[in-house]
């Protein structure tokens, strides 16, 4: 609801403008201000679509499968708990730092000239 009265408030305050600005082509008038009403309705639109975003980040109750209302253990976003989210992510394989220890600058050319050696004897 704050993101469709704060986007109507902003279009409503693009339209005024644009009104002004044909008003004031048309009379050869140069008037380099926007009329107050037009800045606070900007602002109070800004203001509203983000309310609507802190708001939107909320998790929601939800409703099991006997009618009962669950509500989240976290109100907002859960944290990330970096032990398990690290854990998870070596078990496919990458690491997080992959990409500073795969470097060409961190490679050991002597270890890997022996590595290479010793598959062409195989």
């Amino acid at each position: 609801m704050f993101y469709i009265i704060g986007a109507l408030l902003l279009l409503h305050a693009t339209y005024s403008s644009f009104e002004l600005h044909q008003v004031l082509k048309i009379s050869h008038l140069n008037s380099a201000s926007v009329p107050l009403d037009i800045i606070v309705e900007v602002g109070i639109g800004l203001v509203l679509i983000l309310a609507g975003a802190i708001k939107s980040i909320e998790n929601p109750s939800v409703l099991d499968v006997q009618n009962k209302v669950q509500t989240p253990k976290h109100r907002f976003l859960k944290d990330i708990e970096m032990r398990k989210a690290t854990v998870e992510l070596e078990a496919t394989g990458f690491s997080e730092y992959q990409y500073l220890e795969s470097r060409v600058d961190f490679i050991d050319i002597v270890e890997k000239r022996r590595q290479h050696a010793a598959w062409i004897e195989k």
